[in-house]
């Protein structure tokens, strides 16, 4: 597949047939060449046939392949600038720069401070208050300052202004690298340098007014919260401002954000801390109810998974059948069939019917990493609690031999090599030994990470 065809194939309609005019415009294009080849890639429905399709063009002309693919890479570089066209176009801030700098060239001081003051304007009156927005306010009160330095270097400067701007769109960016940093290293043990984050910390530690900034104070109240785990402080400082400031940034923002704070409540559960599973499952519903989980058209199979396994806990039964019902569309093909048996099982497991959930994972092929972990640890689950003690043996050294091959699970490794030693100790557990259920008891409760702590804390209970 062409680069060129590529790209067209993403198009959709409304985005053709604005191209089809954007080449007619002969500001942009004199080349009926190029608009002939456009409308043969249409005609053919994206099948660009080399000798075929320069007939199209050039009509009896004999065949000429560097001619060819000096055509194609034409109508590519136009396909470039129009992409280019439509994302200025969205971009009215950045409109209003490139003209203020043209003005600056063209020698129009009156029109260049007019063009600067209505940048400013549009700055102060938009609700945004994004690492965008700090970004497109340096580059204004930069490009004014450039203004300044250049006619008159005695003359009074915005360069404080600009140094101010420049700290601020810093550290709101120092601190949200370092947030998805930290959560790609707890996720994939992907590891990054943050150099001068120390610095950052103490700057915002010591200047509280910098939290002003909507961007600095999300981002430091979520690094501090899944840094300082233990202090729930930050986290609620979190939640609030993400309440405080939810016109402050964009859908996509947004959904990142949310994400990072659910990211905070799944490590609690993992822990065994359940206050957190109402603090994530209505994270997770005001994303979907205001269209954040979508990611181009796709719900991301972690996020699906874990509304599923929320609302089980929280027997929201019902609503997470028409939550899997109704979206599992939106999954990747690869996940769209395991995924959806695999939450059906989970629910029919919360609501007591064992039996037929053990029925839908089987039903389950998949080698899918995260979908094998959660299918294998609530079979085990399930076999120990039906007593089918001779497949939970199995099922449970097969388990051990997998994870020990695997050194890419990061933190959920050690929370499922916990479910196998446990769930181990409790079938060996000798008839009315109460010793023995009391040491597997504060163990249990000791480990750090394991996100089943309540459910085998109630088989060692329930153990005669």
């Amino acid at each position: 597949m062409t680069k060129l065809h590529l790209i067209l194939k993403s198009f959709s309609a409304r985005e053709l047939s604005t191209f089809k005019q954007f080449l007619k415009n002969p500001l942009v294009n004199q080349r009926p060449d190029i608009h002939l080849l456009f409308e043969y890639w249409r005609l053919k429905r994206g099948i660009l046939d080399k000798k075929d399709g320069f007939k199209y063009v050039f009509g009896k002309q004999a065949f000429n392949l560097q001619k060819w693919h000096l055509l194609t890479s034409r109508l590519f570089k136009m396909v470039e600038q129009f992409l280019i066209q439509e994302e200025l176009k969205k971009d009215e801030i950045q409109q209003k720069s490139l003209l203020a700098r043209a003005y600056r060239n063209k020698q129009i001081p009156s029109r260049f401070e007019s063009t600067i003051e209505s940048t400013r304007a549009q700055l102060t009156k938009t609700p945004v208050r994004n690492i965008e927005w700090l970004h497109q306010k340096l580059d204004t009160e930069y490009e004014y300052y450039d203004y300044i330095a250049s006619h008159n270097r005695q003359s009074r400067t915005n360069l404080q202004t600009v140094n101010d701007q420049l700290d601020e769109y810093y550290i709101a960016s120092k601190l949200r690298n370092a947030c998805l940093s930290i959560s790609r290293k707890t996720i994939n043990e992907e590891l990054y340098e943050i150099y001068f984050l120390e610095d950052v910390l103490e700057k915002v530690k010591a200047s509280p007014h910098l939290l002003e900034s909507p961007a600095i104070a999300i981002y430091y109240y979520c690094f501090r919260a899944i840094t300082e785990t233990e202090s729930e402080e930050w986290f609620t400082n979190l939640r609030r401002a993400i309440g405080h400031y939810s016109k402050a940034f964009t859908p996509a923002e947004k959904r990142d954000i949310i994400l990072l704070a659910i990211n905070y409540c799944i490590r609690k559960l993992n822990t065994g801390d359940e206050y957190f599973i109402r603090e994530a499952f209505e994270l997770y519903r005001l994303s979907f109810l205001e269209g954040y989980l979508l990611e181009d058209k796709i719900l991301p199979e972690s996020t699906f998974s874990n509304i599923v396994r929320l609302a089980s806990k929280l027997k929201e039964y019902e609503w997470a059948e028409r939550f899997v019902e109704s979206n599992r569309e939106y999954l990747k093909p690869a996940f769209r069939k395991p995924l959806y048996y695999y939450s059906l099982g989970l629910l029919h497991y919360e609501q007591g019917r064992l039996k037929e959930s053990m029925q839908l994972l089987a039903q389950i092929d998949t080698k899918l990493t995260f979908i094998l972990l959660a299918v294998k640890s609530l079979q085990i689950k399930i076999y120990y609690e039906l007593q089918e003690l001779d497949a939970l043996d199995y099922l449970l050294e097969s388990f051990r031999v997998y994870l020990q091959r695997r050194s890419d699970l990061g933190y959920r490794k050690e929370n499922f090599e916990n479910m196998v030693q446990f769930v181990r100790r409790l079938v060996a557990i000798p008839y009315k030994n109460e010793l023995e259920k009391k040491r597997l008891i504060e163990e249990v409760k000791a480990a750090k990470i394991f996100s089943e702590r309540d459910w085998l804390l109630r088989q060692i209970e329930r153990r005669s």
